[in-house]
């Protein structure tokens, strides 16, 4: 979980590097803005649940290692429903800014963002439906990354500071120092 944090202050600390501190304004409605916070406030549920499933499960050290007393199912089906209520409000919040005409790079964050949840929720079923083989466990590591990078990136990404834009990480390699 520190981890998860210092990535966290990463993606703010490149966003910044890029954008500056400039008073920055909003490219879309406070409604719109209010869902981000609920959908980075659902992200930051799902890498607590994340952890306390992993330190349930057979994942959780070797052999000796202490275990969280839980039932597996009942934190794994904890995590999932933590999930489904993040992608619900990515999704509505990807339709709502779409049918409202949010700037084209705001519609792409969410659309890259949608993209990554899926395939972290995907390969979270297909690890707990295969036994939780250990290099799925660390491909849902890797897309924990990717969820927390690409949450954070669209979420400063409803601001404009009147600097360059770039909507996804995968874009700093294209800006021009």
């Amino acid at each position: 979980m520190l981890s998860i944090l210092l990535l966290v202050v990463a993606v703010v600390l490149v966003w910044k590097s890029r954008h500056g501190d400039e008073p920055a304004t909003a490219l879309v409605d406070r409604g719109s803005v209010a869902a981000s916070r609920v959908g980075v406030v659902l992200a930051s549920m799902l890498m607590l649940s994340g952890p306390a499933l992993t330190g349930t499960g057979p994942n959780a050290g070797g052999a000796e290692a202490r275990r969280f007393g839980w039932f597996i199912p009942d934190v794994a089906r904890v995590h999932s429903l933590n999930m489904w209520a993040f992608l619900f409000v990515v999704m509505a919040l990807s339709v709502h800014l779409a049918r409202s005409g949010a700037p084209r790079p705001v519609i792409r964050g969410a659309t890259n963002l949608l993209a990554v949840i899926i395939v972290q929720g995907a390969i979270g079923y297909a690890q707990y439906w295969l036994g939780i083989p250990p290099l799925l466990v660390v491909a849902h590591i890797a897309g924990a990354v990717a969820v927390v990078t690409a949450t954070v990136w669209f979420h400063l990404g409803l601001y404009d500071t009147g600097s360059e834009d770039i909507t996804s990480p995968n874009d700093l390699a294209t800006v021009s120092p």
